[in-house]
């Protein structure tokens, strides 16, 4: 008992950790928009060229992050898609709530994994 609670336990972590990287990927999209707009608008309205390169780094940036976050988001898909073949078999797992919550997070993450290859 004590190791399918170990399990659990894992497979929650493991979860969670799928589900905060997606969420953050799609917050990391949602900036690069706004600052997109906003360092076009800035070019726009014939603003300094250092407020617009500002601005443009800015960008760059979160760029690289959601690069990052990308990265570590298929990782972590791959962990848990790892962790759920090898744990599903097992009955007691098997009816858990825990491993239906994390099939429906690899679902979720492949389709942010999927649209960004």
């Amino acid at each position: 008992m004590s190791d399918d609670k170990t399990i659990i336990r894992q497979l929650k972590i493991k979860t969670g950790v799928v589900k905060r990287l997606t969420k953050e990927n799609g917050l990391y999209k949602k900036e690069i928009e706004t600052l997109q707009k906003s360092a076009d608008s800035l070019e726009a309205q014939g603003a300094e060229g250092a407020d617009v390169r500002n601005a443009q780094n800015l960008v760059k940036e979160t760029v690289r992050v959601l690069d990052d976050t990308l990265t570590r988001l298929k990782d972590a898909v791959g962990d848990l898609q790892d962790y759920v073949v090898s744990v599903e078999s097992k009955e007691n797992i098997a009816k858990d709530e825990s491993l239906a919550a994390a099939k429906t997070a690899l679902e979720e993450a492949g389709l942010v994994v999927g649209s960004e290859a």
